[in-house]
């Protein structure tokens, strides 16, 4: 977790930035001031797996169910779209009313 991550996150982490960014439970926050930037920076010099990017003008990498992810996953990754629709049955809405939208 990343205070750049949005409001509610570096409101979250703020309350450990006197311990180091370690809570009471012990859970430690070692990226809590990187931006993204540095975190891709990060992977890149150490040869780790890099991020698959869902949406590139996105500001946030979090996977939500909206239209432009399920058309992509429902492209890209049909297995992983079926799990989707397993979970969230009401989401294939979005498909059907974007695509009964274009039949016209």
């Amino acid at each position: 977790m990343k205070g750049v991550d949005g409001y509610m996150k570096r409101m979250r982490l703020k309350k450990f930035a006197k311990s180091g960014y370690i809570t009471d439970k012990g859970m430690v926050y070692p990226l809590a001031l990187w931006t993204n930037k540095e975190v891709l920076q990060y992977i890149r010099l150490r040869g780790l797996i890099q991020p698959f990017v869902y949406n590139p003008g996105a500001i946030s990498q979090g996977f939500t169910i909206d239209l432009k992810t399920m058309l992509m996953m429902r492209h890209r990754y049909p297995h992983d779209f079926k799990r989707i629709l397993e979970e969230f049955p009401y989401s294939e809405k979005l498909i059907f009313d974007y695509e009964y939208k274009h039949r016209k």
